[in-house]
């Protein structure tokens, strides 16, 4: 294969992780003359020796690009060498291979095969061309997979007419839901923290970016340690807009025992984040949003669902971290800051609603975690700062290396 190098200089408007300040290389037509452009973020179209390969995508580092040969449906894989030039062809046999993208580390290529009968998500080693098949979905259809730095698998998993995106655990290939109803979905990618995910929304031909939370409150375990809860921010269900969910969990290995079940709030109309189990497993406590008015108010609910009891609003709509139960199950302690000042943990009496201010001081206190014996309040403290930075007239900041934002 050879190819020539070349093309406009493009300054680039903001950082790209993994891009910024690598050479990268930039094709025109045929022929073997290289040409390093240094501040190229990204190729916009390259020829090769291919008859339809589509435009490269480059690894995390910036050091390869990973091309799909789509003539006569073989769906070739070839990687180029972005400071040598130099591409080969590392898949061997046909197949399906689609939604091309790296592993976090570029160490692998991920795909879709789309044959039936090795149809799931694939791992390439570019350097010896072998492939494994890391998620086999069954009779479902999977789409966009993106492969996280602790091995889950994320991707829209399509059955029948139900999209959800789900995530597959590291050798397992038992998806757990993350966001169910997600059809019309285009490639999403979750966000760094795990608790939001954006992605483009099609429909009537156009396609619009969106973000969803998908998990406002870290998961919490029952007593007994067999079920997990946590909550979601899915789209919701007809007739249960809750988000609160419960899994079982095996305690001899660790493992999921049953898809995710959704807890039913009855009457509620809103999101729910933060779900935390009862010292004696009965009840949950989360934090719930009013879809009217964006008001935040504590609730409890018996673990199975019902009716959710409101415990205290809060004149602040967000709380940023999940409400604590007190060792005896009577008070539950959260995070306010009332619209103004710094984030203090206060408790709440459950049965006369009655308050009281927990913590003091300029920093935030957010995030509060009781010790098993009830004796200890553990809280994130957090110092918030603003920093502003004033540039001479008409410089973007970039010529010293930053991005300029």
């Amino acid at each position: 294969m050879s190819f020539t190098l070349g093309g406009p200089r493009l300054r680039p408007i903001c950082a790209c992780r993994g891009l910024v300040a690598v050479p990268l290389l930039m094709a025109a037509a045929c022929g073997s003359n290289v040409e390093e452009v240094s501040d190229v973020v990204l190729a916009r179209h390259v020829h090769t020796d291919f008859y339809d390969a589509y435009p490269g995508i480059p690894s995390p580092a910036g050091d390869q690009v990973v091309f799909a040969d789509y003539a006569a449906d073989s769906r070739s894989l070839a990687v180029y060498d972005v400071a040598t030039g130099v591409g080969r062809v590392v898949t061997r046999t046909p197949a399906g291979r689609s939604r091309v993208t790296w592993s976090p580390d570029g160490s692998r290529v991920v795909y879709v095969d789309r044959w039936p009968e090795s149809h799931g998500v694939w791992t390439l080693d570019p350097t010896t061309g072998q492939e494994s098949r890391i998620v086999d979905p069954g009779d479902a259809r999977i789409d966009y997979p993106r492969l996280l730095p602790d091995g889950t698998v994320t991707a829209l998993r399509h059955a029948g007419a139900d999209t959800a995106w789900v995530a597959y655990a590291p050798g397992l290939d038992e998806a757990t839901v993350l966001v169910d109803d997600a059809g019309g979905w285009t490639a999403p990618v979750r966000s760094p923290d795990g608790r939001a995910v954006a992605y483009l929304r099609a429909a009537g031909g156009r396609a619009a970016l969106a973000m969803t939370e998908i998990a406002t409150g870290e998961p919490d375990w029952s007593p007994d340690g067999r079920s997990l809860a946590f909550s979601s921010h899915g789209p919701p269900l007809e007739g249960n807009p809750g988000s609160v969910y419960s899994i079982a969990v095996d305690p001899a290995t660790g493992r999921a025992a049953s898809d995710p079940v959704r807890v039913p709030l009855d009457g509620f109309q809103g999101s729910a984040m933060g779900a935390r189990f009862s010292p004696d497993g009965a009840r949950l406590a989360f934090y719930g949003r009013s879809r009217e008015d964006g008001r935040v108010t504590v609730y409890t609910v018996p673990t199975a669902g019902g009716t959710p009891t409101a415990v205290v609003s809060l004149a602040n709509g967000e709380p940023y971290s999940a409400p604590e139960w007190s060792a005896d199950g009577a008070s539950l302690f959260y995070s306010r800051n009332d619209g103004f000042g710094p984030f203090q943990v206060w408790r709440v009496d459950i049965l006369t609603g009655a308050t009281e201010q927990v913590t003091t001081g300029v920093f935030g206190a957010l995030q509060p975690s009781l010790s098993p014996d009830g004796r200890t309040l553990a809280v994130t403290i957090r110092e918030a700062a603003i920093e502003v930075v004033a540039l001479a007239a008409g410089s973007t900041g970039a010529e010293d290396g930053s991005s300029g934002w």
